[in-house]
Formats: structure tokens, sequence, C-alpha cells
């Protein structure tokens, strides 16, 4: 569908993906619509304040359910939009202390 449609209306199937996997219990299926609905959304065009709450929401889940490696993969995109919103470099770590419970520094 992507190929046919716009980016914007493609994005939100991978809304509704995430909200049938978790209903029916894939939450490995469900991590991986998380992941790609935050993804396109940035590459989408939706406003950077939502987007960085939804992918901090994401992150979190992703810890929750183990799946590191998608979590992994999102910190530079996780990385680049709180930038882009404009925190502080050391506020900008702070969310991502918080998010990822752990310290990372930028030269990771």
């Amino acid at each position: 569908r992507m190929h046919v449609e716009p980016m914007q209306t493609a994005v939100e199937l991978y809304l509704d993906g995430f909200n049938a996997a978790m209903r029916s219990g894939d939450t490995g299926f469900a991590m991986k619509c998380a992941y790609f609905y935050d993804v396109c959304s940035f590459w989408a065009g939706m406003k950077l304040d939502d987007l960085a709450e939804s992918m901090k929401e994401t992150v979190m889940r992703l810890r929750f359910h183990k799946n590191l490696l998608i979590a992994s993969m999102m910190l530079p995109i996780v990385r680049l939009t709180l930038r882009m919103v404009g925190e502080a470099a050391n506020t900008q770590q702070n969310s991502l202390t918080s998010v990822f419970r752990e310290t990372h520094g930028e030269e990771d």
C-alpha cells in the first residue's frame, strides 16, 4: 500500500497492526509495527513533539517486552528527534537515560 498511496495514509496501518497484534498476544510483531510506525512517521513529517513522545513510549514498551535489538536500532532516530525538538544536550541525555534507564555518551 505504501507504494500506491502517500506515506501519511499508509503509516496508520502500522498503528492498526500494533493494536491487533497486542490484542492477539503477538508482542514481537506488535513491537515491529510500533518501530515502523515511529520511523515512517518521522519521514512522513509527523509533528516532532508528538513523535518524540511516541518514540519514548515505544522504547519503554520495547524494554518491557525485552526486545532490545529494535530498541537499540531506534536509539539514533530518537536522539535525532530529541535534537530537532530542541532539547539541550544535558536534557536530551536525561531523557534518553529515563527512557533507556542507562547512560549513553555521544561516542555511542
